[in-house]
């Protein structure tokens, strides 16, 4: 009897047991933090399991929540100290499991260690209408990115050699001043692929200057392979901008490839490591024009303005281009057609710009205004010296330049009598004399003017020019409405265009604005790990993910250094572009 009454308390607090611990399991399971990436390794002093992730490097952080509302109030994800983290996209998932709908929500971040130490990832608490849930707590140690390598089995040398900089040509300039933002990475020749992930510029205008250029240095008695590209940034309003930093992307061979000689990476193309270096940020001051009492035409350096005349001696009302040219290193981008002074007898119609690069310093060019002038006067005009004010960034002053004075001769209409009067005067047997046959010429005479067709032409082209925004935007609508074009034609009719050039380089941006216009993405987490978890949480098949994977990665690397590619690679790339488009429209 004691021996059953004992068995059966055992029984009864295991059966406890096993109902509290299952009840603590479904709870957890409601709210959950996961990392992916890093190495599993053990605290030295604690012997505590930790995750080891390297300084510098991305990674995916998830949140899962089970049965929890899209609507949910997520606390505690966006600060977590010496971690870069971003939101990411968001996914859903339905599973029935006997017979029961459970509803899962996974949102994605990028997280990037910044500084060493010791931390704790969470919890990350879920308020969801009132009820508040948390998640478990992830332990992680950062590491410097030699220090990780070695831990891996890399020997600590497979990152030493990698780097990414930027560097500020100026760091304090004027509104519409422009200035060069240079990204340089590095590595030592061993790296199967590199890439760029161009900086944040914010609120800044800014487009690349040229094309990544890729070369050979020698620097501290070591081969490296430097590659650079720069960026020309400028602001309209003063202030002080952040432009945030870039990070650079290595594919690093893998010790199991290189051991097996090389054949399946050949064969399928370069695999390895991927490794991110991320380079320092910067800040850029803009500082106010002073205050001018004359509208100001340009900032930067002016070296000529010019003013011509297509020809200097005209008939009557007949049209001639003058062209204004303005020379220097300035704001050429925002620069607008100068208003030019002309007596009444002048008319004067804007038509086209044009602008000249000259090959030295960003922005160092020349740009021409065309305008169309009529004089309805004879005899001698002149057009008089323009006056062209741009602010000297060198040294910070109102500068003004002037052109020279334009002269034209307008020749007097000649004078031409109809037949019938030439006759009347003939028939007379000079009777009258020459002063009556003069006034009588005058009085029959016809002056013939400019043709009415070519004014109504150069008021068709001004309206045409004037209102081109607004006809090319009905255009638009019109050809949406009765199904002439769409957003999948147009984007479809690009992507053939770039197949046909052989753009490489293009496919990665291209897809990018896809999956941004598709599925909400943000541009800076597009790449081919953040593809293969949205596929496989929306159930595609992992063969499939895995593919469109490592199909977006190679594009990313294409688009830094096409130059670099293998041919068989770009093939491969530009073959499947239009197979792997069809396939985001239909998903």
């Amino acid at each position: 009897m004691v021996i059953y009454d004992t068995r059966v308390t055992v029984f009864s607090r295991l059966f406890l047991l096993f109902a509290l611990l299952w009840s603590v399991s479904s709870m957890q399971a409601g709210v959950q933090l996961r990392l992916k990436g890093g190495l599993q390794g053990k605290e030295e002093d604690s012997g505590a399991l930790v995750t080891v992730i390297a300084e510098g490097d991305e990674y995916s952080l998830q949140l899962i929540c089970e049965g929890i509302s899209d609507k949910a109030h997520i606390q505690g994800i966006d600060k977590i100290p010496s971690f870069s983290i971003s939101r990411g996209g968001t996914s859903s998932s339905m599973t029935m499991i006997n017979g029961k709908t459970k509803h899962t929500l996974t949102y994605t971040y990028s997280l990037q260690p910044l500084k060493g130490g010791a931390y704790t990832l969470g919890p990350v608490v879920v308020d969801d209408g009132g009820v508040v849930t948390e998640s478990n707590t992830i332990a992680v140690r950062v590491v410097t990115a030699a220090a990780y390598d070695q831990f891996a089995g890399k020997k600590g040398a497979a990152r030493q050699a990698l780097g990414c900089h930027m560097h500020l040509a100026e760091h304090e300039v004027y509104v519409g001043q422009s200035a060069v933002v240079t990204v340089t990475i590095e590595d030592d020749g061993q790296v199967h692929e590199r890439g760029l992930q161009a900086p944040e510029f914010g609120l800044l205008q800014t487009q690349p200057l040229g094309k990544p250029l890729s070369e050979q240095k020698l620097l501290n008695g070591q081969l490296k392979v430097v590659t650079t590209q720069q960026y020309v940034v400028s602001a309209d309003k003063p202030g002080t901008y952040t432009i945030e930093p870039a990070i650079a992307h290595f594919i690093i061979p893998d010790d199991q490839r290189d051991a097996m000689g090389g054949f399946f990476g050949g064969f399928f193309g370069p695999s390895g490591k991927k490794r991110s270096i991320r380079s320092n940020g910067s800040i850029l001051g803009v500082k106010p024009l002073p205050i001018s009492s004359e509208p100001v035409d340009a900032v930067g350096r002016i070296d000529s303005v010019d003013l011509r005349l297509q020809k200097t001696v005209l008939d009557l009302n007949e049209p001639c281009v003058l062209t204004y040219s303005v020379t220097g290193s300035c704001n050429f981008d925002a620069m607008v057609a100068p208003h030019i002074q002309v007596p009444d007898s002048v008319s004067l119609y804007p038509s086209t710009a044009r602008y000249t690069p000259a090959g030295g310093a960003v922005n160092e060019g020349t740009k021409v205004f065309e305008y169309i002038i009529q004089i309805d006067e004879p005899g001698q005009h002149e057009i008089p010296a323009q006056r062209y004010v741009y602010f000297d960034v060198s040294a910070g002053i109102y500068k003004t330049s002037m052109t020279e004075p334009c002269r034209v001769t307008v020749k007097q209409q000649k004078i031409q009598t109809s037949p019938s009067a030439s006759k009347d005067t003939a028939v007379q047997n000079n009777k009258q004399s020459d002063d009556a046959a003069a006034s009588a010429a005058i009085e029959t005479a016809t002056v013939p003017l400019l043709p009415w067709w070519i004014l109504i032409l150069l008021v068709l082209v001004s309206m045409l020019g004037i209102f081109y925004d607004m006809w090319l935007r009905l255009g638009g609508y019109l050809s949406e409405l009765f199904g002439i074009t769409s957003p999948i034609k147009r984007e479809r009719r690009a992507l053939k265009e770039l197949i046909e050039s052989q753009s490489v380089d293009q496919i990665h941006l291209f897809f990018s604005t896809v999956l941004v216009r598709l599925w909400g993405f943000q541009p800076q987490s597009i790449d081919g790990e953040y593809v293969r978890e949205f596929l496989r949480a929306r159930d595609i098949a992992s063969e499939t993910a895995d593919a469109c994977a490592a199909y977006i990665d190679a594009c990313s690397q294409a688009s830094f250094a096409p130059h670099m590619v293998k041919e068989s690679v770009k093939t491969e790339l530009l073959h499947k572009a239009l197979f792997w488009y069809e396939f985001f429209i239909r998903l």
